[in-house]
């Protein structure tokens, strides 16, 4: 049967808007929009792509099959050997700046001080951050991006060469911490699309590094403040939201923001996307244990380490893990346990437990970043879309990357994954 095809090519100021398949990347579609037009309302194609040079658009057309026009699928022109990526994600979390200190004579006296466990989490008020600020100057100190999210993003990226489109939401401050967190994300191939709290500072962490144990202290600053009215304003967050796969809700991100958090998994459910929460701290179920079942009901994938998951137990009532995973059967529960076994239980309810790689001690300098970085490979290895158990060994590799640099910094070399052997 032969159909006639007519390509009408509209520049400069036409809005393309791209779908899920061609990873959101708008910029290289900006103001410029392809109409089409058939016999029947049919095009023969199997793919169609674009390449953008000033302001014009090529195209081509091969393997010739018929298909219905709404379904047509775009690809930007370098992406052309890449069309198995086809998964773009988005994140929400708390957009900060960690400062790391390992000075074995200053740790053990700061934590007395502001009465700090070995390996914990806190949240201090602006006047302590301050005073904690203070103390660790003239000390040798790492500076990186930190936060949950944004860390996993950034792995992910490096774990996939920026092969993946990845988009970080959150609140900052107008001030010299953002500018920094804006270009390191940049550089990780991270957009950031965050929102500027006129009269708050960008949040920070000063991680206290004492051997494999670290001692996190947070102010979070102007990262608490995120409006669902001004996100829903945001014509980023439509763009990127509607073209996503995966969608990634750290539970600090519930402190203040319950409205959006919650109006956010319910656009995840109904936009049939995968939503993925990080359980990230023990302390924050005693602050938002209803927000947070919500969001765990809501998941998709929900990760975490033991002493969380115990505690997720509790929340639901549950006496183990086994029975949590029961009450949750339909998600993907991943518990971490440091060195020691994993155990995953699957959207089937099946339990399976794998034994991470032995790392030696003394390559081990920050566990900081350790289960963010657990994440950002085991996600990299969903978007490649690999199997249940090789996205855990990924999340393995990166995590043993990760806690041989201080903070979440990203390693100068390539990852070593030859993701062609892997199973699909």
């Amino acid at each position: 049967m032969n159909h006639s095809i007519r390509f009408y090519i509209y520049t400069p100021n036409w809005t393309f808007t791209p779908c899920s398949s061609c990873f959101g990347y708008s910029e290289y579609f900006d103001e410029r929009r392809m109409k089409y037009d058939a016999i029947t309302h049919k095009i023969l194609y199997r793919h169609i792509f674009f390449s953008v040079q000033d302001k014009n658009i090529g195209y081509y057309c091969s393997t010739i099959s018929s298909a219905p026009a709404h379904s047509l699928t775009y690809y930007p022109e370098h992406l052309k050997s890449r069309t198995n990526m086809r998964k773009t994600m988005i994140a929400f979390g708390n957009p900060l700046m960690d400062i790391t200190v390992t000075s074995k004579q200053l740790v053990p006296h700061l934590l007395r001080k502001y009465n700090l466990n070995l390996d914990d989490q806190k949240e201090i008020a602006k006047k302590e951050m301050r005073s904690l600020t203070e103390d660790i100057q003239g000390y040798e100190q790492y500076v990186s991006p930190g936060g949950c999210s944004q860390n996993t993003l950034r792995v992910l990226q490096w774990i996939l060469a920026q092969q993946c489109q990845a988009t970080m939401f959150g609140s900052v401050g107008n001030d010299l911490e953002a500018n920094i967190l804006q270009e390191e994300l940049k550089a990780a191939g991270v957009r950031a699309s965050y929102i500027t709290q006129e009269n708050l500072s960008t949040g920070k962490i000063i991680v206290l590094v004492s051997g494999l144990n670290r001692s996190l202290v947070a102010h979070i600053g102007a990262a608490e403040v995120f409006p669902l009215a001004t996100l829903l304003a945001n014509p980023d967050f439509t763009l990127l939201f509607n073209s996503s796969n995966i969608v990634l809700i750290e539970a600090y991100f519930l402190t203040n923001r319950v409205e959006t958090a919650c109006k956010l998994a319910e656009l995840c459910q109904k936009g049939s996307k995968t939503l993925v929460f990080n359980l990230c701290g023990q302390y924050i179920f005693d602050i938002v244990p209803e927000p947070l079942k919500c969001l765990v009901n809501a998941a998709n994938l929900v990760f975490g380490n033991k002493t969380e998951f115990l505690a997720l137990a509790k929340l639901f009532t549950c006496t183990t893990l086994d029975n949590l995973a029961e009450a949750l059967l339909g998600k993907t529960l991943i518990v971490t346990d440091g060195p020691r076994t994993l155990v995953c239980y699957n959207s089937n309810g099946e339990k399976i437990e794998i034994v991470p790689p032995v790392i030696q001690l003394e390559e081990v300098k920050d566990t900081t970043a350790a289960g963010d970085a657990f994440m950002g490979g085991f996600l990299a290895g969903m978007v490649k879309s690999k199997s249940l158990k090789d996205c855990i060994k990924m999340g393995f590799y990166a995590a043993s990357c990760i806690i041989k640099e201080c903070g979440c910094s990203l390693p100068k070399y390539e990852p070593q994954i030859d993701f062609d052997r892997m199973i699909q």
